[in-house]
C-alpha cells in the first residue's frame, strides 16, 4: 500500500507551480540560524573580553578565543548556505516560469544548458510522525531520503539526498524523468520533474532538515 501511495504522489499534478515555496522556507530558516550564530559570536566577544570580562588570564583567553572563532566560522558557513538557498529560490521560480510559458530550461535559468538528467530510487521516510522529540514539538511534514544518480555533476557517482517536504506532499518516484540542478557540490540541489514542472529542494546537510 505504501509503494502504491508513493507512486500515486509522484504522478499527481502539483498544487502550486515550482517548489511550492520550499526553497524560501529553508532559506528563511537558514537566515535565522545565521543571525543566531552571529549574535552568539558578538555576545561572547563583548562579555568575554570587554565587560564583565569572562575570559580572564591566558587559559580563559585561549578558551574564549577558540569559542568565538568557532562561532564566527559557523556564522560564515551558514551565511554562505543562506546565499546558496537564495540562489536556489530564484532558480526554482525561474524553472516554474519556464515550464508555465513553455520555454526551455536554458531560457528560464539563463545558463548554458539544462540540468543533468538523473534517475532516482524509492523515497525513504527519515522519521515516524510523533516519535522521539517530535512528540513535544510542532508537527512537521515528513522529510524523505532519496537515492539519486545523475549523468553528470556532483551526483554522478550516486548519492542519497535529503528531500525537503513540499506542502502538497509530492515526491519524485523511480519512474519519473528528472533533472538535477546543483548550487554546489554538497547542495542545495533542485530536482526538476519536466513532465509537470514540479521542483523538489534537496540537500546533503542533515542539519538543514526543515
Amino acid at each position: 500500500m505504501r509503494r502504491q501511495d508513493q507512486s500515486t504522489q509522484s504522478i499527481a499534478e502539483p498544487d502550486v507551480p515550482g517548489d511550492a515555496g520550499t526553497t524560501r522556507r529553508v532559506m528563511r530558516r537558514t537566515t535565522a540560524a545565521t543571525g543566531i550564530a552571529g549574535a552568539i559570536t558578538i555576545v561572547l566577544a563583548v562579555l568575554g573580553f570587554l565587560a564583565p570580562g569572562w575570559f580572564v588570564g591566558l587559559v580563559g583567553a585561549s578558551i574564549g578565543g577558540c569559542a568565538i572563532a568557532l562561532c564566527a566560522a559557523g556564522t560564515v558557513v551558514l551565511a554562505r548556505r543562506t546565499a546558496l538557498w537564495s540562489r536556489a529560490a530564484r532558480l526554482a521560480r525561474a524553472l516554474a516560469d519556464g515550464h508555465a510559458t513553455g520555454g526551455t530550461v536554458t531560457d528560464a535559468i539563463g545558463l548554458r544548458g539544462p540540468g543533468a538528467t538523473a534517475r532516482c530510487g524509492e523515497p525513504i521516510r527519515l522519521h515516524r510522525p510523533g516519535a522521539g522529540l517530535q512528540m513535544w514539538s510542532r508537527r512537521r511534514l515528513p522529510t524523505q531520503l532519496l537515492p539519486v544518480r545523475a549523468d553528470s555533476g556532483p551526483l554522478a557517482s550516486g548519492r542519497a539526498v535529503i528531500v525537503h517536504p513540499r506542502p502538497d506532499s509530492l515526491l519524485p518516484g523511480p519512474g519519473d524523468s528528472i533533472e538535477i540542478h546543483a548550487m554546489g557540490r554538497r547542495g542545495p540541489f533542485l530536482i526538476l520533474r519536466p513532465d509537470d514542472g514540479a521542483v523538489f529542494a534537496a540537500d546533503c546537510w542533515v542539519l538543514s532538515v526543515a
